[in-house]
């Protein structure tokens, strides 16, 4: 009876590993080719300060090998940083580029202002515009980013095509270790019927875009994605996830910072994506149980209390067997994605053992604090969420010296 327990056990543990690992594999086969006709396309990029990558960025993003395409980038004010460092470094842009302002938000996000004001822009700068894409400005797109994108869009039940993206340490501190294999987990909320949109790295006809009343879902709001989720799924439309727009970012944190950053991902997730929340939620007590019940075995064992055989010499080997596949499944994934990483994120499949078990009271931590706050900060300015369409920015110039 033991032995049917613990192999029934074991296989649930491998069911909740392998089951999202399929679905992405799946995704990655039936990924839809770039099409011959390229659609004309305004990549539309908002910007607060000057990121580590902001620089290489704006560089991949000029360099797309997309034939029809142009760039929109804009600021809250010519104050910021990254105003004086986007107009240097598009002076002499081999494709058309713009740089505009937005002014300071007042009842929304500030990078949701930003975006309504690119979006309003485009019939002044680029009226024949069919396709929007956004980009984040900590992302570092792969000369063909912007090609896989819209291919993604090939299907007509597709209303949004997305990536995601890899936090890669930017340095040699626990926190940066952290985030990446943190961030590394939300893979299972991807494939053929994405649990959402990531603004990062997203595209949508402009038709859909319109027709879906994007800017009035983003009035009053904070996230761009959430809000372009659910009118997707509102509209009975497919999100689709473009496995190959998997893009890199440089994340360098303190645990501070880590927590910060944590918190609000799961605060924005409860407020604009509920379904997706509710998954993380189920996805982190599954886990938390799990990590339990391995402390209280091996402290049992290493106490010298009597086990049962099979727990010694199946479930724990067992046990220990499903972490190294998780990790190693999703390294594979990434280093397949990101060839030009593949060293490093060899390197960093120990290292994402080694700390797992941090990751699970962490996102414990991350779901109780979504159950009772709605405060977050974001590149230095405090939001209250009081409802989707509904934000009091409650200070300004926070400190926010790594901007993740």
């Amino acid at each position: 009876m033991v032995y049917a327990l613990i192999v029934a056990f074991l296989a649930l543990q491998l069911l909740v590993i392998l089951a999202p690992m399929l679905r992405f594999a799946k995704c990655f086969r039936r990924e839809t080719p770039a099409s011959a006709e390229q659609q004309t396309s305004v990549v539309i990029m908002p910007c607060k300060g000057v990121d580590n990558a902001l620089v290489e960025t704006i560089r991949r993003l000029l360099q797309q090998d997309y034939r029809d395409y142009a760039l929109l980038f804009v600021t809250e004010s010519e104050q910021d940083p990254a105003h004086a460092v986007i107009k240097g470094l598009i002076a002499d842009a081999p494709c058309p580029a713009r740089l505009i302002v937005a002014g300071p938000a007042t009842a929304c996000g500030q990078k949701v202002h930003n975006l309504t004001t690119a979006v309003n822009a485009l019939d002044e700068f680029f009226p024949d515009t069919e396709i929007i894409a956004f980009c984040d400005s900590d992302a570092q797109p792969q000369t063909d980013w912007l090609t896989n994108l819209v291919a993604g869009l090939a299907d007509p039940e597709v209303g949004v095509a997305t990536g995601y993206r890899w936090y890669l340490p930017a340095g040699s501190g626990l926190g940066s270790l952290l985030l990446s294999a943190w961030n590394a987990q939300s893979l299972f909320l991807f494939g053929d019927q994405s649990s959402f949109a990531w603004g990062g790295t997203m595209a949508m006809r402009r038709v859909d875009f319109e027709n879906m009343e994007i800017r009035r879902r983003w009035r009053g709001g904070v996230s761009d994605d959430g809000s372009v989720t659910t009118a997707v799924r509102s509209h009975g439309r497919r999100i689709q996830f473009v496995p190959r727009c998997l893009v890199a970012s440089r994340g360098d944190a303190s645990l501070r910072d880590v927590l910060e950053f944590t918190n609000r991902q799961l605060i924005l997730t409860r407020v604009y994506m509920p379904r997706a929340w509710r998954e993380i939620v189920a996805f982190t007590l599954y886990f938390c149980a799990l990590f339990v019940l391995v402390g209280v075995l091996l402290y049992r064992a290493f106490a010298q209390q009597e086990l049962p055989e099979g727990v010694v010499n199946l479930l724990l080997p067992g046990m220990g067997f499903a972490m190294v596949l998780q990790c190693w499944l999703q390294t594979t994934f990434a280093m397949r994605i990101l060839p030009q990483h593949r060293d490093e994120l060899r390197r960093l499949r120990w290292a994402y053992l080694g700390i797992l078990p941090l990751v699970a009271p962490l996102a414990l931590w991350n779901v109780i604090v979504s159950c009772v706050s709605r405060r977050i900060v974001w590149r230095g300015i405090g939001y209250e969420l009081l409802g989707p369409n509904q934000t009091v920015i409650w200070k300004r110039d926070l400190p926010d010296p790594r901007s993740i």
